[in-house]
């Protein structure tokens, strides 16, 4: 017999199916259930009595072109073929398959179609007609090969169930170090006329430490009729990386039909505060005009304004070249005038350098002002703190800091000998297992001691980087101890972050590296974002006295975990260093200023607070004036507590020509 051909006019969208139903509806764990019914106009069924065209087989395809996600169509055939030379009999269960007679498939223009698998096939219901034809029908489909389930309906009074799911739920995103939840819901729709009964909610195995089911309307035992919904409340946590995660959720009824829900969420990071490394880079060199400026004159200022989105530039500032005594004064741009408080203080002739953070203002710059003489002004760009922008950073993620007691970690006069001329010591630096991989940076605090001739230091990471990079850290002559602050990238080295410092002299030197504190990768929790301020001084003991030997000074700061500052000594009565740390605890082994007699000198610092909120800044020996000024504070994401760090342990150094 000539196949039967019944092709169904479309139907209303919004009202329920009548009976009798004519429908295909698919469900696949991993797709969005497909119901096809009078509703889509390419919608039919075709019907096929056994014949030579068939292969001997009773035959029965249901097919529409479906909307997908896409703003397209897929098309969809749902196929039934008996035994050949049998057909179908009504409350009949048929083993579908290779090998059993019966074949069943489920065929789409998307990838993967499920085709011929192992399963059953249940009719229902069925009627013909004089000639034997089915007239009516309604089947159940499962395909264990690809957990298909079909109902399929042609002109039968039996109902089916079909349910459908949000497709997918996406929870945006969460900062890495959140402690608030984000949240989202799936919601569940019946579209089949019978009733749906919810029989399961639940999560994959690799959701539990992230993903929550919280609520909703949705709980095992639910009964949705056509039309009606129910919802699934979900929460993730904070997720462990700056990626998106997805889990899945899992949702079946009481019929053994079941839909796998991807649930994503990505982690991000607070970028405000952050620390991004840069090169060091050469911005500004008056002495060849790099950056656009000539020599500073008295009274006169250069401005900065890097291509960056920050709210705090970490410099290596250098005078060379001046003809007065005179200090130089780093502020945001855009002030009328400079504040009270010095970046760099330097005598006539000297070659001297100082690690200054300096909050950013108008158009992102800075300004840098010369008080007296003439003076050739070298500025290298290490880094900067993000603002609240976070955009265009170079690195996917800042570093957050993590301040601990000043450690001393290198000191080549016990035991390791100088460092020759144009050689670098490679030094690695240990916070354990857990936290090394995690370190981007140091912040160290250099000194070279007892040169041999005059020369300069260089930091950097990567060995051999520091001994050819064409920036300087610190320069010294013959026999001075010159300190200056360093916020030096790491590389990995044996599983240890590792830097390297560079003697860029003829003769050799000794090198002494305390470190009070490493930048992450914006990971860990617990860490310190920064907070600029206008260049702030906080105490000047030539209003008060000066400072004895083997005594202190207490300083008060702002309320915060942590503070960058600027210390300057002032005319010792002899040669002398100064520790700053927090007040309270135990002095370290470690030095934050090493000064000579009479001069005035500066050096960057970072320190944690004590007891309300004060360091402390010891003098070792004679008399001599301390001056400090606040950059900017540290402080954890609110709702945050900082961790306790462990004080790093120094690898093994070595020395390479």
């Amino acid at each position: 017999m000539a196949a039967v051909l019944v092709a169904l006019l479309p139907g209303a969208a919004q009202a329920a199916p009548a009976t009798p139903y004519s429908v295909m509806a698919i469900q696949v764990p991993t797709r969005p259930t497909v119901v096809a019914d009078g509703t889509n106009s390419t919608f039919q069924v075709t019907y096929s009595q056994p014949g030579a065209g068939t292969g001997n087989r009773e035959a029965l395809i249901w097919s529409a072109n479906v909307s997908n996600d896409r703003g397209g169509t897929t098309a969809y055939a749902a196929k039934i073929f008996s035994a050949v030379g049998q057909r179908l009999s009504a409350g009949a269960t048929y083993t579908s398959g290779t090998g059993t007679g019966v074949w069943t498939a489920i065929v789409t223009t998307e990838e993967p179609s499920c085709q011929v698998g192992a399963g059953t096939l249940t009719v229902h219901d069925l009627t013909r007609d004089a000639q034997d034809a089915i007239t009516s029908i309604a089947v159940s489909v499962h395909n264990t090969s690809c957990g298909l389930r079909g109902e399929l309906r042609y002109r039968s009074p039996t109902g089916y169930t079909a349910w459908d799911v949000t497709p997918e739920a996406d929870l945006g995103t969460i900062d890495v170090h959140a402690t608030t939840p984000v949240t989202g819901a799936v919601t569940v729709t019946a579209n089949g006329t019978e009733p749906t009964t919810i029989g399961s909610i639940g999560l994959g195995d690799d959701a539990s430490s992230v993903l929550s089911v919280t609520g909703g309307t949705c709980a095992v035992g639910v009964t949705l009729a056509y039309g009606q919904t129910c919802t699934v409340q979900l929460a993730a946590k904070a997720v462990p990386a700056v990626t998106t995660y997805t889990f899945g959720l899992y949702v079946g009824d009481t019929t053994g039909r079941s839909r796998e829900i991807p649930v994503s969420v990505t982690g991000t990071v607070t970028s405000a505060g952050n620390f991004y490394p840069i090169g060091p880079v050469r911005i500004v060199d008056t002495r060849s005009a790099l950056g656009g400026y000539p020599t500073l004159g008295p009274d006169s200022r250069l401005y900065l304004a890097p291509n960056v989105h920050a709210s705090a530039l970490v410099l290596n500032v250098t005078v060379v070249n001046a003809t007065a005594d005179s200090f130089l004064t780093l502020y945001p741009a855009g002030n009328a005038a400079p504040p009270t408080a010095s970046s760099i203080n330097f005598p006539k002739g000297a070659v001297l350098a100082n690690s200054v953070t300096v909050a950013t203002g108008t158009g992102g710059g800075v300004a840098v002002y010369n008080r007296a003489g003439r003076v050739d002004v070298i500025v290298d760009l290490v880094g900067y703190y993000a603002d609240a922008s976070g955009s265009d950073n170079s690195n996917t993620t800042g570093g957050q800091f993590f301040p601990h007691t000043p450690t001393r970690v290198l000191d080549t006069r016990n035991g390791l000998g100088q460092v020759p001329g144009n050689s670098e010591m490679v030094l690695p630096v240990g916070y354990g297992v857990q936290a090394n991989p995690h370190v981007r940076a140091l912040a160290v605090n250099v000194s070279a001691v007892n040169g041999r001739a005059a020369g300069f230091l260089t930091v950097n990471g990567a060995s051999s980087d520091a001994l050819h990079q064409g920036t300087s850290l610190l320069n010294y002559t013959a026999g001075a101890a010159v300190p200056n602050m360093a916020v030096v990238p790491t590389i990995m080295s044996a599983g240890l972050p590792t830097i390297s410092i560079a003697n860029r002299s003829s003769a050799a030197v000794d090198i002494v590296v305390d470190v009070v504190g490493y930048y992450d990768d914006g990971l860990k929790a617990g860490g310190l974002h920064f907070r600029p301020a206008l260049p702030t001084r906080l105490i000047d003991t030539r209003q008060s006295g000066a400072v004895g030997p083997d005594s202190s000074v207490t300083v008060t700061g702002p309320a915060a975990h942590a503070l960058a500052l600027n210390i300057t000594g002032v005319q010792p009565t002899t040669s002398t260093y100064l520790t700053v740390w927090p007040a309270g605890e135990t002095r370290p082994t470690s030095s934050t200023l090493n000064l000579n007699p009479g001069e005035i000198r500066s050096n960057a610092a970072i320190t944690g607070l004590g007891t309300g909120n004060r360091c402390s800044v010891y003098n070792a020996g004679g008399s001599t004036h301390v001056v400090v000024d606040l950059a900017g504070t540290f402080d954890p994401l609110p709702g945050t507590a900082f961790p306790a760090v462990t004080t790093p342990a120094a690898g093994v150094p070595r020395i390479v020509p």
